[in-house]
């Protein structure tokens, strides 16, 4: 699916930062499609409320089982902005805080976290990356902007299988890191 369709650039302002990403187009029917935010300001009152950050880009794409069949899985991409809890002490960019503070995140939310963090390279870009699986089936890329902000990349694989044998999750990852790859990260 990824190699057949359209895509499009996408930009987020970040105060003195861009966030350049292209999406593909065909988005989901079953799901409500949300506006792209297009400015985001670091001063903004929903970084200190709730989970620390603004949703940005919030999109669905669903792969289907053929010309008959209904879907079979659905793709889901959250681009996040988000601040370090002003209770935590930690320098963002600092891969290994950043990684830690994420694993604790994850701890206090409950779910079954990862053994650990990894560190990955995509365009020339540091980010910290981990995976959660089972019931909740997760890729997250994390790329500190400064000591107190960062960017989360998320791709949600929802499967409608029912643990039937599909292509379409090797079809999603595949997007996803066409996704994940166009991401270009400035300064203004």
């Amino acid at each position: 699916m990824a190699s057949t369709i359209e895509w499009r650039e996408t930009r987020v302002e970040f105060d003195r930062y861009s966030l350049q990403i292209d999406l593909p187009n065909r988005e989901s029917k079953d799901f409500p499609r949300k506006e792209e935010l297009g400015s985001i300001k670091i001063g903004d009152k929903r970084f200190d409320e709730g989970a620390n950050s603004i949703t940005a880009i919030d999109k669905y794409w669903d792969f289907n089982g053929g010309i008959f069949k209904a879907v079979d899985g659905t793709l889901n991409i959250k681009i996040r902005f988000r601040k370090v809890p002003t209770n935590k002490k930690i320098d963002a960019t600092n891969h290994h805080e950043l990684g830690h503070l994420l694993l604790e995140m994850l701890a206090a939310s409950g779910v079954t976290i990862p053994d650990n963090t990894t560190n990955e390279f995509i365009n020339d870009n540091k980010w910290v990356s981990y995976r959660l699986s089972g019931k909740q089936d997760f890729l997250v890329y994390v790329y500190p902007l400064n000591n107190q902000y960062y960017l989360q990349v998320q791709a949600n694989f929802i499967s409608n299988t029912k643990g039937e044998s599909s292509s379409w999750r090797h079809e999603a990852e595949d997007m996803f890191n066409a996704v994940l790859n166009s991401v270009k990260i400035g300064r203004n």
